[in-house]
């Protein structure tokens, strides 16, 4: 069997770096725009806290995590595992 010897072009790493932060900076934003839609409204401050960030997504309202995982007197509403679920594959 005849040998095959490949030579990656100079910057390969680099290109790939810069592809895979773009690939999940757009995931990031996919997740945010799922999770606005899915988060329940009152006032609005919840839906409008939902943000990207470089390589997450942020809920920075106060009662952010008491809504998405419940307390001991509300029922879970989740917002942000949904929207993650969503983008899963």
């Amino acid at each position: 069997m005849d040998e095959v010897r490949y030579q990656m072009a100079p910057g390969w790493e680099e290109k790939v770096l810069k592809m895979s932060e773009a690939t999940v900076a757009q995931l990031c934003e996919d997740i945010t725009e799922d999770a606005r839609r899915l988060a329940p409204v009152d006032t609005g401050h919840l839906r409008s806290s939902i943000r990207a960030e470089k390589d997450r997504v942020v809920a920075d309202a106060d009662y952010a995590g008491a809504v998405e995982l419940g307390t001991q007197h509300t029922r879970a509403q989740p917002f942000l595992r949904p929207a993650a679920y969503r983008k899963r594959s």
